[in-house]
């Protein structure tokens, strides 16, 4: 997830920290070595490539290939660069399995320009990812063209496969309407979109860079399809057979014009909704939009993506998600006006993850009994697709957030959410005018009992003093594991007294002995206070007086009380 801020005034921005090294004087790195720069926390540092630009579209993307291979990268910039222009990118490493690819990259014009020729490609080598975003010239027939305000997409049979050709028009002239049947010679970029999370199956999309990509290899034959309609009106006072042929063959034509039609709208809600599945849309929105967009397709039908409340990885989050879906009625739905008490189920998917694990199903209903076509059988798997890709995202991010902050024994925060959370209060106690607490809880003599009962005893009896104490937690405070035996409290409270009554609270949870499958163990802590701004206003002194207060603490019950006492149940 990204947060963007727009500022009215470049004034109003200050440089906290310069760049340890400017974007011009970063070492050259190969395209071929960017994907490895990458990682998933926020560790990603600037790396520089060089390339000749293959294609550009302001504030929108830049293509560079170099030696063979090719690299896309998403800017904000407007700068002018003309195409076979020699530039520097600088950049974030990101990209999947289809390439590389740079995010927030700078251009940096070097003066010098290349010639760059398009590679012919057969059909197999581009769907198979060989030529991804490279420069690439393809052959085949116009099967179809659709013109719109802000694109131009033909459809080009290319070895018994239709492949989609797309150009954004803009301020560019539109595509020449060319006959169906027409041979062309299409220049472009190769973008190859990876379809669903195993791999099995991939698209590719060439995009045109200006309308003088396309060059007519030949004129379509003469004997179109509208030639041949006008020869059987004309034939039509010959014979009622003729006449009768011609109707079927017209609606047989017409059905086949819908199909490709409807591919093309799937083709590009796909496309839309993948780029939207790799961005940071909260997850009720993105399957609102799969939803209507399959909805769209298929009229008359109802839509919905209904999600389990253990897809969730974190039990808050499932909270959250379940309460929002009963104030919200049905959560993702692509047409809304259909009566559920009424409606028959055509179609139902179980969207599950690579385990085999339930999240969620895929179901269309309908108000009357009816056969799906295969058409709309197509485009509902589809939608079923992109619903399990979406789930299945959101939950891998959900699970590493989940264990890069939670210890795996307890499931408590782990030391390092808690300093986060620690830093956090401190910035927010003069605004909120509250003390921030921190509260050290030493387990004593834990050693002791994993020596006499073992290791396995003495997880379980980590885990349940971490149920003890976390039912003295109130809500907005945490509550976390950050060593062995040791747990740390942090608060917002209102006055010294308050803290000390926490501690005694939280001391209190070892009242009452713990029973771990055969044994008894009747425990103790001993817990150090230490309260902002009294005791220290950075989270090291704070935490470092505490612990001080905590071994004090020790040190007192062991000179007043003596060890310990365990004992084993019969």
């Amino acid at each position: 997830m990204q947060t963007v801020l727009y500022a009215t005034d470049w004034r109003q921005l200050n440089v906290v920290r310069a760049a340890r090294v400017k974007p011009r004087d970063l070492p050259y790195t190969a395209i071929g070595d960017v994907l490895p720069t990458r990682f998933l926390d926020d560790r990603t540092e600037r790396v520089r490539v060089q390339g000749v630009v293959t294609f550009y579209e302001p504030a929108h993307m830049i293509v560079i290939q170099r030696n063979g291979e090719s690299l896309l990268a998403e800017t904000h910039e407007v700068t002018p660069v003309a195409l076979g222009e020699v530039v520097d990118l600088t950049g974030f490493a990101d990209g999947n399995d289809a390439g590389p690819k740079l995010n927030e990259a700078q251009i940096l014009p070097t003066g010098r320009s290349e010639q760059v020729k398009p590679q012919p490609v057969k059909y197999e080598d581009a769907i198979g990812g060989k030529y991804s975003d490279g420069l690439v010239t393809i052959e085949g027939e116009v099967l179809s063209q659709l013109h719109n305000e802000i694109s131009d997409t033909m459809v080009v049979v290319v070895e018994g496969h239709p492949v989609s050709v797309l150009l954004w028009t803009g301020d560019r002239p539109h595509l020449p309407t060319l006959p169906m049947g027409t041979k062309v010679q299409v220049t472009g970029i190769c973008r190859v979109t990876q379809t669903d999370s195993w791999g099995s199956s991939v698209s590719f999309l060439l995009e045109m860079r200006e309308p003088g990509d396309v060059a007519v290899a030949a004129n379509a034959s003469w004997w179109t399809v509208t030639h041949l309609l006008l020869l059987l009106v004309g034939l039509l006072m010959v014979s009622v057979a003729i006449t009768g042929w011609a109707l079927v063959l017209r609606r047989r034509v017409s059905a086949q014009a819908q199909r490709i039609h409807t591919s093309m709208a799937l083709e590009q809600h796909r496309s839309r909704l993948l780029e939207k599945i790799n961005s940071s849309t909260p997850l009720p929105e993105l399957l609102d939009d799969i939803c209507g967009s399959i909805g769209r397709l298929v009229p008359g039908l109802d839509v919905k993506c209904e999600v389990l409340e253990a897809y969730h990885f974190d039990s808050r989050q499932r909270k959250a998600v379940s309460r929002r879906t009963e104030n919200r009625g049905v959560e993702t739905a692509g047409n809304q006006g259909v009566n559920v008490s009424r409606t028959k189920e055509l179609f139902k998917v179980e969207l599950t993850e690579s385990s085999g694990a339930a999240l969620g199903h895929f179901r269309v209903r309908c108000q009357v009994d009816k056969a799906l076509t295969g058409e709309e059988e197509h485009a509902l798997g589809v939608g079923a697709s992109l619903s399990s890709l979406a789930l299945n995202q959101r939950r891998l991010y959900e699970r590493l957030n989940f264990h890069s902050n939670h210890d795996p024994l307890t499931g408590l925060p782990n030391r390092r959410y808690s300093d986060i959370r620690l830093e956090e209060a401190l910035r927010n106690s003069s605004q909120r005018n509250r003390l921030v607490a921190v509260i050290y809880i030493d387990v004593n003599h834990f050693k002791q009992v994993n020596d006499e009962f073992g290791h396995k005893t003495g997880d379980l009896y980590l885990q349940q003093i971490a149920v003890r104490l976390g039912s003295q937690v109130r809500a907005g405070d945490l509550l976390a594991r950050i060593g062995g035996d040791e747990f740390m409290l942090t608060a917002e409270l209102t006055s010294l007294n308050e803290a000390e009554s926490y501690r005694q609270r939280l001391q209190g949870c070892f009242g009452t002995v713990f029973k771990l499958e055969g044994v008894v163990v009747s425990g103790s802590a001993s817990a150090g206070l230490a309260i902002s701004p009294e005791h220290g206003t950075t989270p090291e002194e704070l935490q470092r007086h505490a612990d001080m207060d905590m071994y004090a603490a020790k040190e007192a019950r062991r000179l007043g009380m003596g060890p310990r006492a365990m004992e084993v149940a019969s």
